[in-house]
């Protein structure tokens, strides 16, 4: 049977070209027409927004999922900002031979890990009934672990930290089946800035997470247990 090899050259070629057409989009839309609708969006009272995250990337060459959750508001039709904790699912791993002593076989195995925090804005430049389209940038702050097992004792060994700021940027796709829940996919790439991190965690990825808009939910609550603001 022959082995399936993931194709990370034609993914990382196809990303390539779509951050390329974001960043004219991005060139196209900041404009003084666009600022003053983000302004005019801005004046409007926020309603609250949360719900999860999940992404499909590819770190250090290799497929992973990364999770999370977040919270935010939406200002009007077009604006949205949140805030959120994201993880990766699983460490990388990779296993190791003894560069003195090759013979001996595998000896240790290499785990690389990522978690952090951050913040995000989203502008919807194309709303058409159910469905939006927009792009968001996201900026963070975490921290990258490195560390080392023995094979043969499972001790752990060259434990490190070290921190990272992961920049995202791509393109969202929202469906909302009711006016307090949707879904929302997206893709994009992923800058990881950062002394030994960039290397190891910039990569594409796609993205699908479950909007939950709360004011919406919450009016359609007996006015009897309506007893906080639908607003900050």
């Amino acid at each position: 049977m022959q082995k399936y090899s993931f194709p990370i050259g034609m993914v990382q070629t196809f990303f390539k070209y779509l951050l390329a057409f974001q960043l004219l989009l991005f060139a196209t839309m900041v404009n003084a027409q666009v600022k003053d609708s983000i302004m005019h969006f801005l004046k409007n009272k926020p309603s609250p927004i949360g719900g999860l995250s999940g992404k499909y990337s590819i770190v250090s060459g290799k497929p992973n999922g990364i999770s999370g959750v977040y919270a935010g508001a939406v200002f009007g039709e077009k604006l949205k900002t949140w805030a959120g904790f994201y993880w990766m699912n699983d460490p990388l791993s990779e296993e190791l031979l003894d560069p003195l002593k090759p013979q001996l076989g595998i000896v240790s195995t290499k785990y690389e890990h990522m978690r952090y925090f951050s913040i995000a804005a989203e502008y919807a430049f194309l709303h058409r009934n159910k469905w939006k389209l927009s792009v968001p940038v996201q900026i963070g702050v975490g921290r990258a672990r490195e560390w080392y097992v023995s094979k043969f004792d499972k001790s752990i060994f060259n434990d490190s930290r070290k921190p990272v700021f992961p920049l995202e940027v791509g393109f969202n796709g929202q469906y909302m089946f009711f006016d307090w829940l949707g879904v929302k996919a997206g893709l994009g790439t992923r800058f990881a800035i950062g002394n030994g991190t960039s290397a190891v965690y910039s990569g594409p990825y796609s993205a699908l997470g479950i909007l939950l808009y709360f004011e919406p939910l919450y009016r359609k609550l007996p006015e009897n247990w309506q007893v906080i603001p639908t607003h900050f």
